[in-house]
């Protein structure tokens, strides 16, 4: 049983279920805790740590070693957005997760007022601080199969009840949705009925596309160090070459302004083309692992063999085309009990999924607000 405190002191249980633990789910989660502190709230992630897109990978076979980023690099406001979400900004410096970036980039294409950042420690702990601060139920490792409206006998109300893949069932007031739209629109249950009882909603869902990528996480012993260089001594460089798979390129212990080596080893992470990830997305990372290490060899031939390899596919992106504008950034489904947020309904990257969460909260909030008003 578990009670939440409204502006006014008036209290009444409530359960909510955040499915997707990166950026949006996240933040999303801090502010409910500010906003209704006795709150409880469960957040799912299908993997084993959180930080979804902004995911930070160890070196394969040395699991302690500091990691690598295999998704956002770092992080761009422009002067509109960091004006609008300064307070977020200067708290992650202020307490280190992030820091202003100084390394250069060769062909950055970001106007020349935008601020950048980088995480020293890794782009997950980011997501770990909202985490942290949610103060919530943490369920990693659980995937969510479907979603059904049910009738509470305990409680004498309907509520969705949250199944994951492994068989656990889970009853919640009310769920926030913050995974790539397909896997929201895969998910089985009443879910589907509910989108489609919001006009023109299921064709919005269905039109929103996202760019394929796969990367390489690749670990050099420090002794080579002086051998691991970019053109010009930049920590990373965009790749214009059309006949390389590969867009990009970073030195990751340098990109996030730390010492080569400090602890025995140095990471570089590299991306794929768009077009590379459209083409390829069906195939097994595993497989494409000795294709990509190949022609990375033949973009820079001098560099000695790595160490350590791995690769990674995302399928899910960046949002290429979003969810309308005029949805604000989430939108309530369900009679408002369930929200489906993330940054397709906003763009990809930290501003975006700031600009979801705080939509998504306060639809949450207001949803609470009215069983508030119901109850009296």
């Amino acid at each position: 049983m578990y009670n939440i405190v409204l502006a006014n002191n008036n209290f009444f249980r409530m359960r909510v279920c955040i499915v997707g633990g990166g950026l949006t789910g996240a933040i999303a989660a801090s502010l409910l805790r500010s906003s209704l502190p006795a709150l409880h709230i469960e957040l799912w992630d299908k993997a084993s740590r959180f930080g979804g897109r902004m995911c930070t990978k160890r070196k394969p076979s040395e699991p302690r070693v500091s990691g690598v980023d295999v998704g956002a690099q770092y992080i761009s406001s422009t002067p509109e957005y960091y004006a609008a979400h300064k307070s977020y900004y200067s708290d992650l410096v202020a307490r280190g997760v992030l820091q202003p970036m100084t390394c250069r980039i060769t062909d950055d294409r970001h106007p020349p007022d935008t601020r950048h950042f980088v995480a020293p420690n890794g782009m997950s702990s980011v997501v770990q601080h909202f985490v942290d601060k949610a103060a919530c139920t943490a369920r990693l490792g659980t995937q969510v199969r479907d979603l059904q409206y049910e009738w509470d006998k305990c409680e004498g109300k309907s509520r969705w009840r949250v199944a994951a893949a492994d068989g656990e069932v889970v009853l919640f007031d009310a769920v926030l949705l913050t995974l790539p739209v397909p896997q929201m629109l895969a998910l089985g249950g009443d879910l589907t009925a509910a989108i489609d009882k919001v006009a023109g909603l299921r064709s919005e869902l269905e039109a929103v596309s996202y760019s394929s990528r796969f990367c390489l996480g690749l670990f050099y012993p420090a002794s080579v160090a002086d051998q691991i260089i970019l053109p010009e001594g930049v920590a990373a460089m965009y790749i214009t070459n059309s006949d390389s798979p590969f867009c990009y390129v970073a030195i990751d212990n340098l990109r996030r302004g730390l010492a080569a080596g400090d602890d025995g080893f140095l990471s570089v992470m590299v991306h794929t083309s768009r077009a590379f990830g459209a083409a390829r997305v069906e195939e097994q990372k595993e497989a494409l692992l000795p294709e990509l290490l190949d022609s990375f060899r033949r973009l820079f031939p001098s560099w000695p063999a790595p160490c350590d390899a791995f690769c990674h596919k995302w399928r899910y992106s960046q949002v290429v085309t979003p969810v309308p504008e005029s949805r604000g950034g989430s939108v309530a489904v369900g009679g408002g009990e369930v929200v489906l947020s993330g940054d397709a309904f906003t763009h990809s990257n930290v501003d975006g999924c700031i600009r979801a969460a705080t939509s998504a909260a306060a639809a949450l909030t207001q949803y609470v607000a009215g069983l508030k008003t119901a109850d009296k």
